[in-house]
């Protein structure tokens, strides 16, 4: 570590929260000069590969790390001191009442979220990507398709969205969970879709980083819908359906 001071960041999931917050961690790198340890939960680790960035070190909630104890204790307000930089975004709408959870996270640490995709890179496994679209899904190139995401929140309580109702004739691909993939291995698949219909989850942090089509759905994991969360943070174009 360039410095004994470290930063310390609680937000161990979701994975959209995670890539929203890139900015916030290569942020104190850039001002500070700290290096960053990220604690993610134990079924994110496969993505480390993915995200992984210079000075930004994620590790498994489960192992032993610096700061462990202050990050398991109660504290949800920023704490600087001489040896740590704790910043807890998880529990940054716990304070800052008058914003949304996702904005919130930013009033927290005084920054503007505005450029956030700007601070995203994530690293794609082309050939990964491939065998999901020709071996398992049996996709062909140029072939005209819907892609549907309806699965929110992280595992292991991921859930699904059941008011997503496409009435087409084209070939609607779902996504889903498929042995030894992750949801950066979709990259090509969301890339190629005639359409996009989606729940509003990571899948929307990630798609904000691709080459998109024109028609792009999202909807709201809440009955009756609320976008409040993630329509001031999205900037691709999205129809938001009511």
């Amino acid at each position: 570590m360039s410095t004994s001071k470290y930063c310390l960041i609680r937000q161990p999931a979701g994975l959209g929260d995670i890539l929203f917050c890139q900015k916030v961690a290569k942020k104190v790198i850039n001002k500070y000069n700290l290096d960053v340890i990220w604690p993610i939960i134990p079924e994110f680790i496969d993505i480390i590969p993915y995200i992984s960035s210079e000075r930004i070190s994620y590790v498994s909630t489960n192992d032993r790390f610096q700061g462990k104890e202050l990050y398991e204790s109660s504290t949800n307000t920023v704490i600087d001191t001489d040896k740590i930089l704790y910043i807890p975004l998880q529990h940054a709408d716990q304070l800052q009442l008058d914003y949304s959870v996702m904005v919130s996270k930013y009033k927290q640490v005084g920054l503007s979220y505005h450029d956030w995709p700007d601070y995203v890179t994530f690293n794609r496994d082309i050939v990964k990507e491939q065998k999901l679209y020709s071996n398992i899904l049996n996709l062909k190139e140029g072939e005209e398709y819907i892609f549907v995401n309806k699965n929110y929140g992280s595992p292991p309580t991921t859930q699904q969205c059941h008011h997503i109702n496409i009435n087409t004739s084209k070939r609607i691909v779902n996504m889903d969970y498929y042995e030894g993939f992750n949801m950066f291995d979709w990259c090509k698949v969301i890339e190629r879709a005639a359409e996009i219909h989606t729940v509003d989850t990571a899948v929307v942090c990630i798609a904000e980083k691709l080459d998109l089509c024109e028609d792009i759905n999202i909807y709201s994991r809440w009955d009756p819908p609320n976008f409040r969360h993630v329509e001031p943070i999205l900037y691709a174009g999205w129809k938001y359906n009511y």
